[in-house]
Parts: C-alpha cells; structure tokens; sequence
C-alpha cells in the first residue's frame, strides 16, 4: 500500500506480511518524496498484523488499519483484533489508537471518516459505525444497527464528504427471484438517516438480473443532491426523498464508469 501526503511531499508505505500467525508482521513507516528520486525513509517500523488501509489526515497525521490474529484454533475459528493507529508523520510516533470490530470498509477522501460494518450471519443484523480522525485522535461518531436488511456490499461517501452511502443486499423470499437491494443514506455531521428506499427487482429469466454492485457504480451530483446507481440500468435517485427520478434499460455489459459534468448538468457513461 503507498498513499501520498495532501502536499505531495511524504508517501506512506506499508508492506503487508500475510494473515496467518506465522507470518503477519507489516513494514510500515514514512518517505521523503522529495529527495530527487531517490526514496529515503524517514522512518519505518515492522508492526505484527496485516495492514489493510493507510489515510492520510493533513500532511501531520498517517491512520494505519491493522487487522492482528491473536490466536487460530484447530477447529477453524480465529481470534483477531483491529485497531486504527494514528502515527505522527514526522516522528513515527504513536499519538492515538482505537480498537474497533472489524477493519474500515471505506475512507473518505480527507481521510477524516471511515465507516466500519459488522454483520451477524444469524439474525442477518449489520451494525454500521463511524469513526472520525480529528486533531491526532480517533472516536466513534455515531452507529447503527440494520435488523433483517441483510450485509452491506458497499460504502461511498458523497462529494462533499459529509453524507454516507451503504448498499444493502438480502436473499429475496422467492428462490426465483434476485437479492433485494436496499439503499442508505447518513448525514455523518448530524449522525442520523436521511434517506433509504429499495432499487427495482429483476426476475431470475430476465437478460438483465445482474445487478452486482460495486465502488464504481455509485456516483453522487457535484450538490450530493443526486445519486447515480450504474449497472445494466442507470438510474438517477433523489437524495432527500429516494424517489427514482430518470431510469435508462438495456446495458449489456453493465456500465462501469460514470462521470458528471462540472456544473452537474450532464452525465456520461461508459461500459466495456
């Protein structure tokens, strides 16, 4: 993983050992990106554990996202803990940790949001948590806890950084029909829902049913008023209200790229 600093003059660097007990030690640490080609680090360490993420946040602060097995049993379960570390970028110093349930499923881009999800197989239960990097420390902001919608298969965060999306999926009732697609919206600021409504169903004999999503296919307005869901349909959703506002049929392949224009006016597409 290498990550550059917002002024472009560090890179973050971590070499990720494996998950097994054996051999689970990460190289990580800080370069100088301006020593004319020539990387020096500025400092490095081997952490036991396997590093999933690094974030930047500002050009003082590097979150690292450890996932460390504690201990593996003979019939199958493991022990593993997560803990996000805030290092300091010109010392290599330790200047917060938080211990969390599972690793960061997403970032935003400032690197000052992550949310984290942890499912329950049994009641088919998500608990979605939101962390926040601010001034050298790292706390829960809010969470929520999903009975019945089944697992989240994405997180997006919007323009602006400040609203959350998640994609929920869940078996369909009828063997003959597809998952259930749900979509939810948080403002992180305020910490409470703002939206959530169910995407159109395909049936199992229609050339379209697939309906897989992933980080590409989600897309907000420049005004995070808008959401885009792309995949063998596009459809335009509003935020606010989850009311489908434009829906266009028949991608084969599904779309994989979505851009909008500056002033929020156009779409364009692309698919392979």
């Amino acid at each position: 993983l290498v990550k550059w600093s917002p002024d472009n003059r560090k890179l973050a660097l971590a070499i990720r050992g494996s998950f097994t007990t054996e051999d689970s030690r990460s190289l990580f640490g800080v370069m100088d990106a301006e020593s004319d080609g020539d990387l020096k680090w500025d400092w490095s360490m081997e952490i036991e554990g396997f590093i999933w993420s690094i974030v930047w946040h500002g050009n003082d602060f590097v979150v690292s996202d450890l996932e460390e097995v504690e201990e593996e049993h003979e019939d199958g379960p493991v022990d593993r803990n997560y803990m996000l570390t805030i290092w300091d970028a010109n010392s290599g110093e330790i200047v917060d940790q938080h211990n969390t349930n599972r690793r960061v499923s997403k970032w935003n881009q400032q690197g000052t949001f992550g949310v984290i999800e942890e499912y329950d197989y049994l009641s088919s239960t998500s608990r979605v948590e939101v962390v926040q990097v601010d001034n050298g420390t790292v706390d829960m902001v809010f969470e929520d806890t999903l009975e019945s919608e089944g697992y989240f298969s994405e997180f997006n965060w919007s323009t602006e950084n400040q609203q959350l999306i998640g994609v929920s999926q869940r078996d369909h009732d009828s063997r003959y029909s597809n998952d259930i697609y749900r979509i939810h919206m948080w403002d992180v600021e305020v910490g409470e829902k703002i939206s959530e409504f169910e995407l159109p169903l395909f049936s199992a004999g229609d050339s379209l049913n697939s309906y897989h999503l992933d980080r590409s296919r989600l897309f907000f307005s420049p005004d995070g008023e808008t959401l885009i869901v792309a995949g063998a349909t596009v459809s335009a959703w509003n935020v606010r209200t989850g009311t489908p506002i434009r829906q266009i049929w028949g991608y084969l392949p599904p779309v994989t790229s979505i851009s909008w224009s500056p002033d929020g006016s156009n779409l364009a597409s692309a698919n392979p």
